[in-house]
């Protein structure tokens, strides 16, 4: 378990058990920007049932193989795993999956690398289109597609230049495995309403839960590695002005998503957009809930 808490990291792991018969990995699904063949995956294509499905009859193969395979054997041979999590990571679909450690595949081609760090790998999300639409993309001034729905059964893992969408990668996970690979929360208050807390879990909160003081140098335990503030007013002004210029430009990019129909004028749109940018789902409620009478009337005016 690794346990991420703003800047601060706490790791409880041990590289992956000699004798397991699999290899856990990390693959960023897709980067939901505009690939090789001007497409772009929304994330509303990642939506529950999509999810779940490929949870429970998606395979993981290399390099499409799988699907493109000249016959049975070779199709059969490209299957190296399955995915065993999904999760939203910074606005990213990111999934994890068990690599059968003893393929030919996966042995000699795929684990040195892993074992070894070296990032020379890529994943493109693999299936049908099951919705899309053209529309025009300023950036590039040009026409590309737009995918809001997919019939999603396989994650093929290739060599970065290979790969449709540029950007996703994949990497050993060396941590015990389990349901929760990785858990990362903003704060200490999400940590404890939003996920609850375990039994085992109670000692390390009180741990993080000390109370604070305003003599820095009397701190001990985790007061004395928590950050201290030594900003004066000025300073507070200038984040205070930065943020409410981040909030001005992340509503007109939210405005003009929604002129250009790529999402819906609801709770619903607004939640797929801010999870896009990196806004958790309880971020991503809260923030629709709040602005969303005035963008109504901002969008009607």
């Amino acid at each position: 378990m690794i346990l991420s808490i703003g800047n601060w990291t706490m790791e409880k792991a041990k590289g992956a058990n000699a004798d397991s018969s699999v290899v856990p990995i990390r693959l960023i699904a897709n980067r939901l920007i505009t690939d090789k063949d001007n497409e772009e995956i929304l994330p509303e294509a990642f939506n529950k049932a999509t999810v779940e499905n490929f949870l429970k009859n998606g395979i993981i193969d290399w390099h499409h193989q799988s699907v493109l395979g000249k016959s049975s054997e070779d199709k059969a041979g490209a299957i190296i795993g399955s995915p065993t999590d999904f999760k939203w990571e910074g606005g990213l679909p990111v999934v994890y999956a068990n690599l059968t450690k003893g393929h030919p595949i996966v042995a000699n081609a795929i684990l040195p690398h892993l074992e070894a760090g070296n990032p020379v790998f890529g994943s493109s999300v693999g299936g049908n289109v099951r919705k899309a639409k053209r529309v025009w993309d300023a950036k590039s001034d040009a026409i590309k597609r737009q995918i809001s729905s997919i019939s999603w059964d396989h994650l093929a893992i290739a060599g970065k230049p290979y790969v449709i969408c540029p950007g996703t990668e994949v990497r050993m996970v060396k941590a015990e495995t389990g349901h929760e690979l990785f858990v990362h929360f903003s704060d200490l208050g999400t940590f404890q309403t939003e996920y609850g807390i375990t039994e085992k879990e109670e000692e390390l909160v009180k741990a993080l839960t000390v109370g604070c003081g305003t003599d820095s140098a009397a701190a001990t335990g985790v007061d004395a590695m928590r950050k201290q503030s030594l900003e004066g007013d000025d300073e507070k002004k200038k984040k205070k002005k930065k943020k409410a210029e981040d909030t001005v430009l992340l509503m007109a990019r939210l405005v003009d998503t929604i002129n250009r129909n790529v999402i819906a004028s609801n709770k619903e749109g607004l939640q797929l957009f801010l999870k896009a940018e990196g806004y958790t789902d309880a971020e991503a409620a809260n923030f629709a809930e709040t602005f969303l009478p005035g963008l109504q009337h901002l969008l009607n005016y």
